[in-house]
C-alpha cells in the first residue's frame, strides 16, 4: 500500500521534499522491523541434529547434494 501511495504520489506531482520524507520513512521502517524482528522473534520451527545438514536433498554421509538443478526445474514444471 505504500509503495503504491508512493508512485502515485510521485507521478501527481506532489513536491519533491514529501516523496523524498517518505522515502526516508520507508528505511527507517524497514530498519525497525529487522530490529524487532531480531529482538522480539521466537523461531518455532524444529531444531536440526548434530549431523543433519539442513537440506532435504543432501546426503550427510557422502557430502554431495542428492537432486541436481535439473530435477527441480522438472518436479517444478510437473506440477503447473
Amino acid at each position: 500500500m505504500f509503495l503504491i501511495a508512493y508512485v502515485s504520489f510521485s507521478y501527481a506531482g506532489v513536491s519533491d521534499g514529501f516523496i523524498i520524507s517518505m522515502f526516508v520513512f520507508s528505511q527507517i521502517m524497514v530498519v525497525a522491523f529487522v530490529i524487532l524482528v531480531i529482538k522480539y522473534g521466537v523461531y518455532s520451527g524444529g531444531s536440526l541434529d548434530e549431523k543433519e545438514f539442513g537440506y532435504e536433498d543432501y546426503d550427510t554421509e557422502n557430502e554431495y547434494f542428492t537432486s541436481s538443478t535439473r530435477d527441480v526445474i522438472d518436479q517444478l514444471t510437473e506440477k503447473s
